[in-house]
Formats: structure tokens, C-alpha cells, sequence
């Protein structure tokens, strides 16, 4: 009876609400309708997006299978081209000839040459197997880093006091006799005390005695050394020697010089004088009565004339006869040019100025030559 009454109480709350539950049912058929759609289209889409990432990938394989195999075959390739060159070095190696040929350490053939090991063997510079003993210790001054000895370098020019001819230098002889102010007792120079006190005239501050100053005179030379006495004396010699020989030379082209310009003032003179002395000539020609009054004025002037031209040259005898030959000569032509001037004959006017002429040239030649020592010409 109970459950009875629960079955009704459930009925009556049941259909009040059953048209309710219909509508919610369509309404979820329709909402589940649209999200199978949904679903399928996502689940097509992630399809394609499956399908297009596998084609990628395949793609990216294939290419990275493409890249490897490229790969294998350039380190093939590689591989290859190293073998062929350690064949052709090997080759080269193989055949390899030294050059130039013929020499000390290479065979006519081009082939080298083993180098003899040292001989006599166990000794200071050779072991027992015949191989040269490098130095020891090494870094040193007769020993480089590498265990190699150094060779000191030979002296040069060879064949001197100081360097025997193969190179070597000669130690130098000990000092004679020992035990001495500049000799120790075993032989060696004793060096020179240096000079004190330090830095002044004659020391510099190193205590080293200074040089003669100043230089290149005759007591000291270039370099600062004291020249020997008698070397300076000869020096002292000559420099007055080539002094004196200067100065004379001087005097002489002065002397030319002077005598050369007197030569030339005389030769002036004498120009002007024979000038005045034709002008004078020329003027003489006139009235007799009119040359007989100032006869005495123009035989002074002549006079002078004669003075300033012939100087010295007129305390010769010979000088005197000749002036006087000239002078008379000369009156008769002029005499005679004026005769014809007055007759106005004038083939003889011009036939006594080409003898005038002649006169003067014979007259100046003739008193040259006694001026300056030589005979006279022969008067014509």
C-alpha cells in the first residue's frame, strides 16, 4: 500500500513536466546534430593538416637524405683527390733529385750525398758512432741555444802584427820587463791611473784627460791630439812659405798692373803731343814774316810737345839728330805745300801730305825703337 502511494506521488510529478522534456529533447537533438558537423569538419581538417605535415616531414627527409648523400659523395671526393696527392707526393719523394749537381753534397745524378760522420770518433767533439757533440750549456757566448758551437769571426785584413794570414788573431806579445810601473809581473800592461780631480780643464768627469782645443791648428790637430814640435814647425814653415809666395804673386800682378797703365797714359800722351805737334805744323804754314814773329812761343811748345812724348828717350844723341832731321825735313815740305797751296797746284799738295805722312811713320819708328833699346832703322 505504501508503494502504491509512492508510484502515484512519482506519476503525478512526472507528467506535469513531460512536454517540457520533449521540447529539451529536440533542442539537444539539434545540439548534437550541429556538433557532429562540427566534429567532422575539425576532425577533416585535422586530417589534412596530418596529411600536409607528413607530405613536410617526407619532404624534409628526402631532402636531408639528398643533402647526406651529397655530402658522402664530396667526402668521397675529397677522400679521393688526398689520395691521389699523397701518391703523387709519395711519388715526388720517390724521385726527388737534389740540384745543383756535382757539388760536395749532390751526385752528378742529382741524388744527395750522405754526409761522412766525424772522425777520429770518442773524442771531445765526436762520439763513438761517428755523430758531431753539440755544447753544452747552451745560451752562452761560445755555445747558442740550439747546442751548436760559435765560430768567432776571423780578423781582417789577414797577414798584419795583429792577424796571422788564416784569419786568427795574434795575441799580443807580453809586456818587457815585468814587475814595473806599466808592466805587472805577469806580463801584462798595467792600465794608465786616470787623471784627478774630475771635471775640469784638463780632466773631464770621467776622469779621462781631455784633448788639446782647439782643433785643427798647428800645435793640434782634427782629431783633438797634440801635433809633434817638428811636424808643427814644418807646417809653421810652409804656411809662411805659401804666405810669402802669395804675397809676391800680388806684388807682381800689381806691378803689371801699374805698368800697364803707365804704358797706357804714355801712349796718351804721346798721341795727344803728336796731335798738338801736326796741329802746330799744320798752323806753321804761313807769311814768313808772320811765322819769323812768334817763332820763339812755337819752338817752346814744340819743345814740350817733344818732352811729353819722348821723355827720357831725348838724352840719346841719336834721338836728338833724328828730332833734328825730322824737323827740318818737315819745314821744307811745309814750304813747299804752301808754295803750291799759293800757285793752287794741287797734284803737288797732295803728293807732299802722303810725304808729310811717310815722315811722321819714319820719324815715330825710328824714335820707338831708340826709346826701347833697339837700333834705329836705317834713315832713308
Amino acid at each position: 500500500m505504501r508503494a502504491f502511494t509512492i508510484l502515484l506521488v512519482a506519476l503525478g510529478l512526472a507528467l506535469p513536466t513531460a512536454p517540457c522534456h520533449d521540447a529539451y529533447a529536440k533542442s539537444d537533438k539539434k545540439e548534437d546534430k550541429k556538433t557532429d558537423k562540427d566534429k567532422d569538419k575539425a576532425e577533416k581538417e585535422k586530417a589534412k593538416d596530418k596529411d600536409k605535415a607528413e607530405k613536410e616531414k617526407a619532404k624534409d627527409k628526402e631532402k636531408a637524405e639528398k643533402e647526406k648523400a651529397e655530402k658522402e659523395k664530396a667526402e668521397k671526393e675529397k677522400a679521393k683527390e688526398k689520395e691521389k696527392k699523397d701518391k703523387e707526393k709519395k711519388d715526388k719523394e720517390k724521385d726527388k733529385s737534389c740540384s745543383p749537381t756535382c757539388t760536395a753534397t749532390c751526385d752528378c745524378e742529382g741524388k744527395p750525398i750522405k754526409q761522412p760522420k766525424c772522425s777520429p770518433t770518442c773524442t771531445a767533439t765526436c762520439d763513438c758512432s761517428g755523430n758531431p757533440i753539440k755544447c753544452a750549456p747552451t745560451c752562452t757566448a761560445t755555445c747558442d741555444c740550439e747546442g751548436k758551437p760559435i765560430v768567432p769571426p776571423k780578423c781582417s785584413p789577414t797577414c798584419t802584427p795583429t792577424c796571422d794570414c788564416e784569419g786568427k788573431p795574434i795575441a799580443p806579445p807580453k809586456c818587457q820587463p815585468t814587475c814595473t810601473a806599466t808592466c805587472d809581473c805577469d806580463g801584462k800592461p798595467i792600465a794608465p791611473p786616470k787623471c784627478s780631480p774630475t771635471c775640469t780643464a784638463t780632466c773631464d768627469c770621467s776622469g779621462n784627460p781631455i784633448k788639446c782645443s782647439p782643433t785643427c791648428t798647428a800645435t793640434c790637430d782634427c782629431s783633438g791630439n797634440p801635433i809633434d814640435k817638428n811636424l808643427a814647425l814644418d807646417a809653421k814653415a810652409a804656411e809662411e812659405a805659401k804666405k810669402k809666395a802669395e804675397e809676391a804673386k800680388k806684388a807682381a800682378e800689381e806691378a803689371k798692373k801699374k805698368a800697364e797703365e803707365e804704358a797706357k797714359k804714355k801712349a796718351e800722351d804721346a798721341k795727344k803731343a803728336a796731335e798738338e805737334q801736326k796741329a802746330a805744323e799744320a798752323k806753321a804754314v804761313g807769311p814768313i814774316d808772320a811765322l819769323r814773329k812768334d817763332r820763339p812761343d812755337r819752338r817752346k811748345q814744340s819743345a814740350d810737345r817733344l818732352r811729353r812724348r819722348w821723355g827720357s828717350a831725348l838724352a840719346q844723341e841719336k834721338a836728338v839728330a833724328e828730332l833734328k832731321l825730322h824737323a827740318r825735313r818737315v819745314a821744307l815740305l811745309q814750304r813747299i805745300r804752301a808754295t803750291a797751296a799759293a800757285r793752287k797746284d794741287k797734284q803737288t799738295v797732295e803728293l807732299v801730305d802722303e810725304l808729310l805722312t811717310k815722315e811722321d811713320e819714319r820719324d815715330s819708328a825710328v824714335m820707338n825703337s831708340l826709346r826701347e833699346g833697339a837700333l834705329p832703322p836705317v834713315t832713308p
